[in-house]
């Protein structure tokens, strides 16, 4: 059995929602329960019935506008405070909070601690693929905004957690991917080909005439990775080279464009 401990206050429409949810969950999931951390006077009325999920006391709640470790430090009864020292100190596998996201992050942090080999921790949301008849429904991304700026290390390190969730959360095991990538005569070529290596990205081509940084941008008048026009070098490429992905980067290697194979047409996303 599978225990979660549940910020039951957390969230626009807590606690009504949560327990709906953790309703919902337990009866689809025989091998889970749940331990909901809340004021009982909110929360206990709205629980329709009570197996496999139990309701903790917490005398506080943090709210969305708090500063995250001001908040983690001074309300040690909150129940995002004790649902993630319920994991600590082992009495819940998991931790789960709708509620406010710094203080999330923060008790992750400082609570329940790092994975070893994990530098920060790394925001992940679940997508939908909306491709009829393709055979996969969603895809992982990582890391959505937990960190303003991230070295090469920590994107290695979302890599491997974002291909660690895929196959042992969502079933889906890891496969290699074709990428072309252009650095838009920018100065992304090379750590981009490094950290293709170190994640284990085997088949990567870079787009020939955009490869070199060269502040003139003689084949990309508009070098920004967000715009189809900048990613016409590179559409053309994988018309021949047919890769899973075209992944570029602006010149100052800080922000990213995606186009995705689609029928055999590249569209931007």
């Amino acid at each position: 059995m599978i225990k979660i401990a549940v910020d039951a206050m957390g969230g626009d429409h807590a606690p009504q929602a949560i327990v709906a949810g953790v309703e919902a969950a337990r009866d689809q999931y025989a091998d889970l329960e749940f331990d909901l951390y809340g004021d009982p006077q909110k929360v206990e009325p709205l629980i329709k019935d009570q197996p496999r999920l139990h309701l903790v006391k917490t005398t506080e709640e943090i709210e969305m506008g708090e500063e995250p470790v001001k908040a983690i430090r001074r309300k040690k009864d909150s129940s995002i405070v004790r649902a993630a020292q319920a994991v600590k100190e082992g009495q819940a596998d998991a931790f789960f909070s709708a509620g406010n996201t710094g203080a999330i992050l923060a008790a992750g942090l400082l609570i329940v601690g790092r994975i070893k080999g994990i530098d920060r921790p790394g925001l992940t949301s679940v997508l939908p693929i909306a491709e009829p008849g393709s055979s996969r429904h969603s895809f992982v991304y990582l890391d959505c905004g937990a960190n303003a700026e991230a070295k090469e290390r920590n994107l290695v390190q979302y890599a491997h957690l974002g291909r660690f969730y895929a196959e042992s959360v969502l079933g889906r095991p890891a496969g290699n991917i074709r990428v072309v990538y252009t650095p838009l005569n920018g100065s992304g070529k090379k750590c981009c080909l490094r950290i293709f290596e170190r994640i284990g990205v085997g088949e990567v081509t870079v787009v020939p005439e955009q490869s070199e940084p060269d502040g003139n941008f003689p084949t990309c008048p508009y070098p920004n990775p967000e715009i189809r026009q900048a990613l016409e070098k590179g559409i053309e490429l994988c018309q021949t080279v047919k890769p899973d992905l075209l992944l570029a980067t602006d010149p100052d290697c800080d922000r990213v464009g995606i186009a995705v194979n689609q029928n055999g047409n590249y569209v931007l996303m």
